[in-house]
């Protein structure tokens, strides 16, 4: 690897991490602000956050909010059971969820989590993993 690649490397996963420790403290910043009592996250309101965060110029609550849910699903996820392809985003997995989500609504789980996970095992299942 010569130095030039590396230093890009360097300045990317830099961006990386800046990026990542913005949305983490926004995400604090909006759980935060509400009322502090524990609750499942419904498919309902899953649907209605990635919808308001696919529009151009939606919501910038729903935006990172829905952003923080999709990558720690995705992050509880056993190595081996999603197989996203190379450089994927969380955008991505957001838009990606949303249309399962309209193209399988009989489909859903009354938890966002769990329809969020059914998504992601539809859409990226790893080569030789069935389908759940």
């Amino acid at each position: 690897m010569d130095a030039e690649t590396n230093a890009s490397d360097l300045a990317r996963d830099a961006t990386r991490r800046r990026t990542f420790r913005w949305l983490a403290s926004a995400l604090v910043a909006v759980a935060l602000s509400g009322p502090a009592h524990a609750e499942f996250v419904s498919s309902d309101k899953l649907f209605d956050w990635l919808t308001e965060a696919a529009k151009n110029g939606g919501s910038f609550k729903d935006t990172t909010i829905s952003l923080g849910f999709v990558v720690g699903v995705h992050d509880l996820l056993p190595d081996g059971e999603v197989c996203l392809p190379p450089k994927s985003t969380a955008k991505q997995m957001q838009l990606t969820i949303l249309k399962w989500m309209k193209d399988n609504r009989l489909h859903w789980d009354p938890v966002g989590a769990r329809t969020a996970r059914r998504a992601l095992l539809e859409t990226y299942a790893c080569p030789g993993e069935p389908a759940q």
